[in-house]
């Protein structure tokens, strides 16, 4: 059988063996020295095609064919060589291979059958619908690399930008609306840029195995990401708008037109064989921003959200589910908060304290402006309370809003913060009683504020949670707390305070909660429980209900790592006893 290396495979002896690198992976073999003999001698016929046999002839000897064998099966276990007995389609000839280096180069390293993603490239029909700054250079890059038969077309319908690269490249001009419809039915794939005011996606529909890359512009330019006819009116503009919503607030300003635009064709031109080639990496897509025209490659998640329109949930039936620790916590923030994806957009702010407590700032990106603060004990902690605080703002003004990253968390959540209202005082607690660093925060929060605060021990009938509350002069809530126990609770509320009221002078403008509950996301599976129990027996004590609407799904991002949106507490029906 015939044995071929991909391209870009290197290697170098290194002590006690022989480092190799490919295009998608690296590794060390070990062996003795006369290792490295082996292999400079094996690697060259391995690029040009050869067998085990023509290896070990080449040594010179039988003896070595353990050695060739070692060799060989290393490489092929860390997919440096080609499996030639898949191939569907014979190797290029060495016109083809002569014509086209730089193309084949890339499929012999990326795909398993390159040259039947060779052939269909050739044989690809492919639409390039936009401005001329777009169009020319993806169609320069498409021939370069062996498209067979490409078409052109602008959004105003002049061709006269294009058509001398159009004639150059022997490709297809098309000059009106029924043309392109025609093309765009039978394109393999297709470049869709309709300019800034144009449709955000072709009005025709597309061959069902075809592929579309459209190219969004504004303020920053949008590339991708590949998707099929099924995705070509839904997924991708909401992609974009989202990217288009960071560089709206993108400290680099406007991107630098018409540059932009030509980059953003050579890079859908790349997508575009990359997909008509199998080699498209999932959900890839590039946003050129900025004056220096940076490019920042981004991949789209495009999962399809299983979690449908907000429902609601009732506390007394929602099923228990694992809570994630902090580093899984901290996985769930940072899919939310990707840049030109995410929700949110965490900002490093070294204005911002640290010590006692870590505060951190996140901006909004999508549907409404401005930032919120949260805190923590450290910045991990400080960047999972902020992007829930966050989540919670989102839905202040439809009532009570509410987070969590289980649904009993959630609603629960959303229960302790309606419960703050029917809280019973049960005094002011004496500074000495406190810990010394509480009591060194209830000292700064003392200076910060300039007024005299106190702290408040409080309960709620029926629950073993306690509660705090730290208040100002006449009676102004500074911040309030949620614990297991007392102390938890004091600590909370002394924190919230502080946060408060160091983030309020340092950002006047900037959002910050009132009420902490950070105790539910350390609080173990038993704990919540009894909680959950609590809360559920109080309220049916009072004929109330807590339900609440969740808000699981984003269409760029799929199925949200969280649950979040209003609670409130309901009226329970006397007849059935159903909120």
């Amino acid at each position: 059988m015939k044995i071929k290396s991909r391209t870009y495979l290197h290697y170098a002896p290194v002590p006690g063996g022989v480092y190799f690198s490919g295009p998608t992976s690296q590794f060390v073999m070990r062996g003795p020295e006369l290792l490295f003999t082996i292999a400079d001698l094996c690697v060259p016929l391995l690029e040009e095609g050869t067998t085990e046999d023509d290896l070990v002839r080449a040594l010179g000897t039988e003896k070595a064919r353990p050695a060739v064998r070692k060799v060989v099966d290393g490489l092929l276990s860390h997919d440096m060589l080609l499996d030639t007995a898949g191939f569907t389609v014979a190797e290029t000839g060495i016109a083809e291979r002569d014509r086209f280096p730089e193309a084949l180069a890339h499929l012999e390293a990326f795909t398993d059958d390159p040259y039947a993603a060779f052939a269909a490239l050739r044989t690809a029909h492919v639409v390039l619908y936009g401005p001329a700054a777009v169009v020319s250079p993806a169609a320069r890059g498409l021939a370069r690399a062996g498209a067979g038969h490409l078409a052109l077309a602008t959004p105003d319908g002049d061709l006269d930008p294009v058509r001398a690269v159009g004639e150059r490249l022997g490709a297809r001009l098309l000059s009106d609306q029924e043309e392109l419809k025609e093309a765009l039915a039978e394109a393999d794939a297709v470049l869709w840029c309709p300019g800034e005011d144009g449709e955000p996606a072709p009005r025709v529909s597309l061959r069902p195995a075809g592929w579309l890359v459209p190219v969004s512009l504004g303020e920053a330019t949008v590339v991708g990401p590949v998707l099929d006819a099924t995705a070509a009116s839904g997924q991708w503009p909401a992609s974009a708008e989202r990217a288009l919503s960071w560089a709206h607030r993108h400290s680099g300003g406007p991107v630098a037109r018409p540059g932009a635009d030509r980059l953003a064709g050579a890079l859908a031109g790349q997508l575009l064989f990359d997909a008509l080639t199998n080699c498209a990496a999932s959900a890839e897509a590039h946003v050129v921003h900025g004056d220096d025209l940076a490019a920042d490659r981004v991949t789209v998640p495009g999962a399809q959200s299983s979690a449908g329109p907000a429902t609601w949930c009732s506390l007394d039936s929602v099923a228990q589910q694992p809570a994630p620790d902090e580093e899984e916590a901290l996985e769930r923030i940072y899919q939310v908060t990707a840049p030109w994806t995410g929700l949110f957009q965490l900002v490093t702010d070294d204005a911002l304290p640290q010590m006692p407590l870590a505060l951190r700032q996140i901006e909004y990106r999508l549907g409404r402006t401005g930032s919120v603060v949260g805190w923590g004990a450290g910045q991990r902690a400080a960047t999972v309370a902020v992007v829930l605080d966050a989540l919670r703002a989102l839905r202040a003004d439809e009532g009570v809003g509410a987070a969590g990253f289980t649904p009993q968390q959630w609603l629960l959540d959303g229960a302790l913060r309606l419960l703050v209202e029917r809280a019973r005082t049960g005094g002011a607690v004496n500074r000495a009683e406190l810990p010394a660093d509480d009591r060194m925060v209830l000292r700064l929060l003392t200076d910060e504020s300039a007024q005299l605060v106190v702290l408040l021990d409080l309960e709620v009938a029926g629950l073993d949670w306690r509660l705090a509350r730290v208040e100002g002069e006449h009676g102004k809530v500074l911040g309030v707390g949620w614990g297991r126990d007392q102390a938890e609770a004091r600590h909370a509320a002394l924190g919230t305070a502080l946060a408060h009221e160091q983030a309020r002078r340092l950002l006047p403008d900037v959002g910050i909660a009132h009420v902490n509950t950070a105790a539910l996301l350390v609080a173990s599976a038993a704990e919540l429980a009894a909680l959950s129990a609590d809360v559920v027996g109080q309220g049916t004590a009072e004929g109330i209900g807590y339900l609440g609407l969740a808000h699981r799904s984003d269409p760029v991002l799929g199925d949200l790592p969280y649950w979040s949106g209003t609670v409130e507490a309901r009226r329970r029906d006397p007849e059935d006893g159903n909120a």
